[in-house]
Order: structure tokens, then sequence, then C-alpha cells
């Protein structure tokens, strides 16, 4: 059999952590199913390389679309306009695009006006409330009426899409991603609480903590730092995102504690490894939430509500918001003293890892890929 790449050309869209992590392992099925595969980085988050590395993956082309203090709506059409000349000016045949963020939002509005179809991977999504989160909830509506495909990952999130023609279950592809990444890791630090002493000073048995949503900038978010502060029998790791919004603000309130340590985002698989040794993981991450539930770290979920009910299911995870009360009440029910024999990888509601096998299976048996150009003369 030939191994010459098949010549159309579908690409990748993605420019940040979580569409680097999630769309890393179906971008390595698609390329050992021998598909011409462009990964295309808009440089949403400028860390976003940091994250292909670690799967050994290269970027094709850069957009280089930074946010420099624009708003939603400012930075969008300075997206916007930077894909669309892209999908003008390159012979694309199919595109993929993950999740709900700017870059999947303006991926998916230029390739449906340029008649280009496209596949949502993580499609179905949703809290039911366009405010919570901002302006992702409306984003992924919008991509997944529009998509050619959906990958959702979960019975629940297929229910949840309103145009249901070519659904899919697949189960969420960060969790192949963990897999993958949590045997990296464990070949390289057999022993993580040896990794986490000799790397950042720390015992096991501390509170990792992550915090980024837009819409919780501000008052949501100082309430979450004073919650910190009143429970100082906790020792915490912060992961402080370079987003100003959060990053201002939390360093004002936590930088002088002399239970909490700042660091600053961190690689994979690093991340993994102080994930692993944590006694629990305060965030309103979504893919923290996927990757906590699949290594069986209690959860903290700093946020109203989810969109990812699944990994309530669970009984070591709990929604506390920016509510004293229930952030005091789950930390007292945490072991201080963990087993980490227990912290290891296994399927979960959200994915079994092996969901890019399937979204790969799907794409080859289906006919969008031969005929993917909807106008005449594409």
């Amino acid at each position: 059999m030939s191994t010459k790449p098949r010549q159309p050309k579908i690409c990748f869209f993605l420019g940040t952590r979580p569409e680097a992590i999630k769309l890393a392992p179906v971008i390595i099925s698609m390329k050992q199913a021998n598909y011409n595969v462009q990964v295309v980085n808009t440089n949403q988050q400028e860390i976003t390389k940091n994250f292909l590395k670690a799967f050994s993956i290269k970027t094709d082309f850069d957009l280089s679309v930074v946010n420099h203090g624009l708003s939603p709506a400012e930075y969008f059409i300075k997206m916007y306009s930077a894909i669309d000349l892209f999908v003008k000016t390159q012979d694309v045949h199919f595109v993929f695009v993950h999740g709900d963020t700017t870059t999947a939002f303006a991926t998916a509005l230029a390739c449906f006006l340029n008649g280009i179809r496209f596949a949502h991977v993580e499609a179905g999504l949703r809290t039911f409330d366009l405010s919570n989160p901002f302006p992702e909830e409306g984003f992924r509506v919008v991509i997944d009426d529009l998509a050619t495909l959906k990958f959702a990952p979960t019975d629940i999130s297929v229910a949840q899409i309103c145009n249901k023609e070519n659904c899919f279950v697949t189960g969420n592809t960060g969790i192949d991603s963990l897999r993958i990444a949590n045997n990296m890791f464990r070949d390289k630090h057999p022993y993580p609480e040896k990794f986490v002493e000799e790397k950042y000073g720390l015992s096991t048995g501390y509170i990792l903590v992550t915090l980024h949503r837009r819409e919780s900038f501000g008052d949501y978010h100082q309430r979450i730092f004073d919650n910190i502060k009143s429970n100082p029998q906790f020792n915490y790791v912060v992961q402080v995102h370079p987003n100003p919004g959060v990053a201002i603000p939390l360093r004002q309130s936590l930088s002088n504690l002399k239970n909490v340590m700042l660091i600053e985002p961190q690689p994979y698989l690093d991340f993994i490894g102080l994930m692993v040794c944590a006694a629990a993981i305060l965030t309103d991450s979504g893919g923290i939430q996927e990757e906590a539930t699949a290594m069986n770290v209690p959860l903290l979920i700093a946020r109203e509500n989810t969109e990812r009910p699944e990994v309530l299911t669970k009984n070591n995870s709990f929604i506390v918001g920016d509510s004293a009360e229930k952030l005091h009440k789950a930390l007292k029910e945490l072991e201080v003293s963990i087993d980490l024999t227990q912290r290891t990888f296994r399927p979960c509601p959200v994915g079994d890892g092996y969901a890019a096998h399937r979204i790969v299976n799907i794409f080859e048996n289906f006919d969008c890929y031969r005929d993917s150009n909807i106008q005449n003369g594409r």
C-alpha cells in the first residue's frame, strides 16, 4: 500500500491549550491513517505551541492572531479576518475545530461562508445559560448548528444538540491525551511524590487551583481568593493564567501568603504530576474537570454550573462556586494523606481514552470527505 499522503488538505484550526491537548490525538490518528493533515495555529494563547510539542506535533501555519486587550467582539473580528483570508487563499478541503473558543467560532463561520465543510470535536456541551460561560456557550451552540460532523463525548451531549444530523458519540478526546500523557509522565517519573518534591519543593496533599473564566472576573474571583485565605489549614498551589483580568487581582490577593505557591502555566506532563499529588483540584476549567475525574482526584468546581454533568456522578466531585460555606464543607471532607496507588488513569463517564480512533473511523466512512466543498468552483 502506498505511504504517500492522500492529497486533499485537511486543516485543524487551534489556538488555545485545550484545543491543542484535545485535538492532538485526532491529528495523530489522522496522520497515521495517511491523510494530508495541516495544523493551523491562531495563537489565541501564546503557550499553545508548548502543548503541541508534548505530542511532537508541529504547526504548519501560524496566523499570530494575538489578543492585546481587545474586547470579545474586537478580537472575534480580528480572528475571523485572518481565518477567512487563510481559507480563501489555501486549498482547504475539510476542517476540524474543537470546543467553543474564539478560534473555533471564527473558523466555523469562515467555513460556512466559504462553503467548506467542517467537523466539531466535543460537540453538544451546554449549560443552557448564555452568560455562563460567556461567550463560549453561545459559540458552541452556533458551531454545532453549522457543523457537517458533530463528535459528541457522551449520550448526554448528543441529546443536547438541536441539529442532530450526523451526530456521533465518541468519548472525549481530552481523555485520549490524558491516557497518552499519563503513560509518558509515569515512564519518566514512576514516583510522582518525588517529582513534585524535587521540582516544586512540595509534599503531597495540597489544593491545586486554576481559575480563568472571563465571566468570573472581578467580584466572583475575589470571593474565591478570600475563601482560599479563610481556609489556611491547606497549602495551595495556584497556576496563574496569563490573562491580566485574573492574574493581576490573583497576585494582589494571594502572593504574600505563606501557604500559597503561585506558579506560571506548567507543561502538560508536569501538570499531571501536580494533579496526581493534590488532595483536590479547585478549578473553573472544563478540561481539568474531565482530567481530575479520569485520575480519581477530588474535584471542586469554582462555577455555578457545569456543562459536564457526567463528572458529578463521582462521589468526590462538587460544585462550590464562590461560596465560602460550600468550599469549607468540601475541604473538611478531604483526606490530606492521599493514596497515590489510586491516582491512576481509568476510563470515566466522559471517555475511555480512544475517542480519536472512533472519530477517524467515522470520517473514513463518511462521504463528506470526497465532496466537501459546497460552492461551485472550490
